[in-house]
């Protein structure tokens, strides 16, 4: 043990101890929980807490903000830190905030606090990625915690209607609070080395030449998707509640929802560059705003299999787009600093996304409805004027 210790704390690529792999999933789910059931989230706000369904997306803007802003820092710091130390604060992170929602009900309060929080999961999730990016074959690694992050998701949103009545929103967080302890008390199975590539090793010079147009424009369309997926998401439970559904049948979409993002990402993974990258993520782009279109046209009254199978196509469709916009950045440049961009523009987008959603929201869910819409159509149209041909250079 101690020896099989030792190389993974001088970096070797190997095998990573169960202990690991048992850490990260339980890191993973306690760091992006929070995106996972961000719709029973805003609807708890609103009906437990009584802030307005705007004043609920800007509480979720700050959280997604603060981990934006974590990921810029860690892109550029995280391979001086320790890994474990890194995990260690922002679990207390979590659990400071979590605590402090347990008990106050003021806007403000919140605000503050969920800003916290998102500092927390970013650095957590930061420290997530340097360690699974050390092993031999990250990408089987990062399937596993992306599978089990889905499953959290499905049953959480699956019994949350029927939890929430019971213990409230403030409840909730005492319960996540409670969870990043035992994710502290495991931490010491986390390994300590740094990671192997950070945004600031890429020389200035090298950046330049990298970001050319047709790689600017994936970024940009990248940040697009990322906004109309998490603006969607923010108030997708109110959508389904105003329409007419019970707490229930809602909960059960939202979970059904999970199920589709895992099953899209797999259709991907299945079906490769069979059909290229840009036909796959226009199809699915054209779903997702189809279903959405739909779901909005009966807005008033929405049929409870029209809401389960919109929502289970949309975010089925959102997991299989990304997998292809990925693929995309990795073949655009090889060495994975596109990527690692990528990275930082879809969590810009989950800040805009939710914040100008709060924003619109104050006239209704309509325009909500077209932005989504536009967003989406802005999204295709980038992604469709990038010449694959145009590859980044060498590293």
């Amino acid at each position: 043990m101690e020896s099989s210790e030792c190389q993974v704390q001088s970096g070797i690529k190997e095998k990573p101890l169960t202990s690991t792999i048992t850490v990260l999933l339980l890191l993973s789910i306690i760091s992006t929980g929070y995106f996972a059931i961000l719709p029973a989230l805003v609807g708890g706000m609103i009906d437990y807490l009584g802030f307005s369904a705007e004043r609920a997306g800007r509480i979720v803007t700050a959280q997604m903000a603060g981990a934006f802003l974590m990921t810029i820092a860690a892109s550029l710091l995280i391979h001086r830190w320790n890994l474990r130390t890194s995990a260690m604060i922002g679990l207390a992170l979590l659990i400071v905030g979590d605590m402090v929602c347990g008990f106050v009900k003021s806007y403000n309060d919140w605000l503050i606090m969920r800003f916290i929080t998102g500092i927390g999961a970013g650095l957590i999730w930061c420290s997530i990625g340097a360690v699974t990016s050390r092993y031999r074959n990250p990408d089987a690694i990062f399937g596993i915690l992306l599978g089990f992050q889905f499953l959290f998701g499905a049953v959480s949103l699956y019994f949350l209607p029927h939890w929430l009545p019971q213990i409230g929103i403030n409840g909730l967080f005492f319960c996540y609070a409670a969870f990043s302890v035992i994710g502290l008390i495991s931490i010491k199975w986390l390994p300590t080395f740094s990671a192997a590539i950070s945004l600031s090793e890429i020389e200035y010079e090298s950046l330049r030449t990298l970001l050319k147009t047709p790689i600017i424009i994936a970024l940009v369309s990248a940040v697009f998707l990322s906004a109309g997926e998490s603006g969607l998401w923010t108030y997708w439970e109110r959508v389904g509640m105003k329409g007419g559904l019970k707490a229930e049948e809602v909960g059960l979409s939202l979970s059904l929802s999970q199920i589709g993002g895992l099953i899209g990402g797999l259709l991907a993974t299945l079906l490769g560059k069979k059909f290229g990258r840009k036909g796959p993520i226009g199809i699915g782009i054209t779903l997702i705003v189809g279903s959405v279109i739909a779901v909005f046209i009966r807005s008033a009254e929405i049929p409870n299999i029209l809401f389960v199978g919109a929502t289970f196509v949309i975010f089925a469709c959102e997991s299989f787009v990304w997998a292809y916009f990925f693929g995309l950045f990795s073949e655009v440049d090889p060495c994975g600093r596109v990527v690692a961009i990528g990275n930082i523009m879809l969590n810009l987008g989950m800040v805009i996304g939710p914040g100008l959603a709060s924003i619109l929201i104050r006239w209704g869910y309509a325009p909500l409805f077209w932005m989504i819409v536009i967003i989406k159509v802005l999204s295709v149209v980038l992604i469709l004027a990038v010449r694959q041909r145009e590859v980044a250079p060498a590293c």
